[in-house]
């Protein structure tokens, strides 16, 4: 058998909208996907290792998909992302579509975020009075002004500004507003302002021995320009010169701080602007994108957070104003990583000596196929002594006695992490399920599911993971052509040829085969030439499958022209049959050269839902109602064995079993009527 497995062009319908954020690990700077797509500069993104851990990965392609419709989901803590609807998120179930996600659900956000691999200190002094300047400046005003009652601070800024050559100095109708003055020398350029704009400047006119003007010369300024200002021109570099309260945006400097001056950053910026109450450290800012980089920064020390939006008032006047409220599992993380003073300080030391702290967030939601399986691991009490008991797990966490329903919490229906953990080590389920209660993850409830209309959307190839972090969540993006190709070689010698530039294929097997035997012969030939390179070593094997990419119309081609049988993995979506149409006019065009047999295979179904009913029925019947394709009867479900398949060698090759007998059974060359 010669076999082309088809990717859909445009990444199989997994994309994000153009501003979804993604951060670069190597400079910790916020992107939106489209710059990333767009621009070269950024080649690595955070993705979650073996569901575990959060690490940065090579991006191995980038890929624009056009106008697509979009959902935008909603979590409790305030975070959202739009999507396409076929966008995996990892649920405690495993990865689930985006339209296939519930309200009320768990996905999961990373816990924490790392520090950039490559960071950029700022002296201290000018941190210090950067994070006073953004949380207390007027940065609109002409002279730069902050306001304080804390001594503290006002010692800080007072012996920044000194540092950087300026002076603090009371503004004399108000008794907590402070003015920022001293300028900076220039080094004079013969022709040139002063001030560094580099205008030229026109000759004095007439000489002025008191002032120093020689008739001739070149004059100091510019018109009416002078000294530039130490604190406008620290604005300036730092994007805050003339911002707005509700205007003012994270500057980029912040972004590369290394840990020790993100956390003197954050602990000024807080003295300043926050607070801490009965619910937590907390703060209040009119300006919403300011409060969000102040989360995710927060995310470098594993802090969780919330924010929510609310109307605020000053003077009788309303206007819209955001919160963030550190979550009270997270208060000790945050008086370790975030040093506060005086009165803020004491009310955090005596939340965190507090009992009562509700910590119920966080943990993943007690899906119905969760239930099920852990309904089914949970022994008879009256199971051999020889064997772990439930006393054990009971034990284990200093109860009494422990019953399958003490996995979950009564209130929120949610699965406690640390009853789930005694109960896997004592069971020996930890290999399984141990990626649930991982330190790098949390768990978010879902608030809103929405649609989003038709927007541009984009996409990034990730190997080995296939996922990465993108505003704060973690998000998803070939296994057929592996699974056949296994079950094949058990038939007879088969090469594996992959035809994908990002080589998912030979990768998979290379980690397989360090673990152990992968049977096929993996090549990797992405290249023009592929029908002439098959062909000429086709003969040395009883099977041929190729792996193609998405979005190469030419490589499609290429291996239409060595096999007989083109089998298009397709999700039970509306919007990827509709997806079909490049794949079937490449194989229309070499229809004359070389007849193919075409089969489409339903994957990642979920049984007796609409949407694989729905897709059925647009593939089987006849024009005008449907396609009128030929569906395999086989079906692939979506399988938590699958997902976690990459880079080992299955021995159960479960419906693929069943899809590898039916292909088969095809008769090839058959030729096909794409008209």
């Amino acid at each position: 058998m010669r076999l082309a497995v088809a990717n859909l062009k445009g990444g199989t319908g997994k994309c994000l909208s153009a501003d979804t954020e993604v951060i670069d690990p190597c400079t910790g700077l916020p992107h939106t996907i489209e710059q990333v797509v767009q621009n070269d500069g950024v080649t690595e993104v955070l993705t979650l290792a073996s569901r575990q851990t959060i690490t940065s990965v090579p991006i191995t392609a980038k890929i624009d998909s056009g106008e697509q419709p979009c959902l935008r989901v909603t979590f409790s803590s305030g975070r959202s992302i739009t999507t396409t609807l076929g966008h995996p998120f990892l649920m405690p179930d495993g990865w689930r579509r985006a339209d296939e996600l519930q309200v009320g659900e768990t996905a999961a956000l990373p816990a924490r975020l790392p520090f950039p691999s490559e960071p950029v200190e700022l002296p201290g002094p000018e941190v210090d009075l950067l994070a006073i300047l953004l949380a207390e400046g007027g940065c609109s005003q002409r002279s730069v002004r902050f306001s304080t009652t804390d001594p503290e601070i006002l010692e800080r800024a007072t012996a920044a500004a000194c540092v950087l050559g300026a002076m603090v100095a009371k503004v004399s109708d108000r008794g907590c507003d402070y003015r920022i003055s001293g300028r900076a020398p220039v080094e004079a350029t013969a022709g040139l302002c002063g001030c560094g704009c580099g205008n030229p400047t026109k000759p004095w006119r007439v000489s002025n021995a008191y002032h120093g003007h020689v008739r001739g010369q070149p004059q100091r300024y510019y018109g009416h320009h002078q000294a530039p200002s130490i604190a406008r021109t620290l604005q300036r570099r730092h994007g805050l010169d003339g911002r707005l309260a509700k205007t003012k945006t994270m500057p980029p400097a912040v972004y590369r701080l290394p840990a020790h001056q993100l956390a003197r950053f954050l602990s000024v910026f807080w003295m300043c602007d926050g607070y801490v109450g009965k619910d937590g450290p907390g703060m209040a800012l009119a300006s919403e994108p300011l409060l969000r980089a102040v989360q995710h920064l927060l995310l470098r020390f594993g802090i969780q957070s919330k924010v929510a939006g609310f109307q605020a008032g000053l003077n009788g006047r309303r206007f819209p104003a955001w919160k963030l409220t550190v979550y009270a599992h997270c208060w000790e993380t945050f008086r370790a990583s975030i040093p506060l003073w005086g009165a803020k300080q004491e009310r955090l030391n005596q939340l965190c000596e507090s009992t009562g702290r509700n910590a119920n967030v966080g943990d993943p939601s007690g899906s119905s196929v969760l239930r099920a399986q852990l309904r089914q691991l949970t022994p008879d009490r009256r199971a051999a002594r020889s064997a772990p008991s439930l006393q054990q797990v009971a034990d284990r966490l200093g109860w009494g006695h422990f019953q399958y329903d003490l996995l979950f919490q009564r209130r929120t229906g949610t699965v406690s992490r640390r009853t789930l953990r005694a109960f896997c080590e004592v069971f020996d389920y930890a290999p399984v399920y141990g990626w649930l209660w991982s330190d790098d993850l949390f768990w978010d409830r879902i608030t809103s599911i929405e649609s989003a209309g038709s927007q541009h959307v984009y996409d990034l190839m990730v190997e080995p993971t296939r996922c990465f972090v993108a505003n704060d969540v973690v998000v998803h993006n070939t296994t057929s052509a592996v699974y056949l190709a296994l079950g094949l070689a058990a038939r007879g010698r088969t090469l594996l040829v992959d035809a994908d530039p990002q080589g998912s294929a030979l990768a998979w097997s290379e980690q397989a085969g360090e673990g152990g035997d992968f049977p096929p012969t993996v090549i990797h030939w992405p290249t023009r030439d592929l029908a002439r390179r098959v062909g000429q070593v086709a003969g040395d094997y009883a099977h041929v499958v190729i792996d193609t990419p998405p979005s190469n119309d030419a490589l499609v081609r290429q291996a239409l022209l060595c096999t007989d049988l083109l089998l298009m993995p397709l999700a039970p979506s509306l919007l990827e049959v509709a997806r079909l149409g490049p794949t079937f006019d490449a194989a229309a065009e070499v229809e004359a050269l070389h007849p193919v047999s075409i089969r489409v295979l339903l994957v990642r179904v979920r049984a007796g839902t609409r949407s694989s009913r729905d897709a059925r029925i647009a593939l089987e019947a006849p024009p005008p109602e449907g396609l009128g394709l030929p569906t395999m009867q086989a079906e692939v479900r979506l399988r938590e064995s699958y997902a976690t398949a990459y880079g080992t060698t299955p021995t159960d090759l479960a419906e693929y079993a069943g899809v590898l007998a039916e292909l088969l059974a095809v008769d090839h060359p058959g030729g096909t009527d794409y008209a």
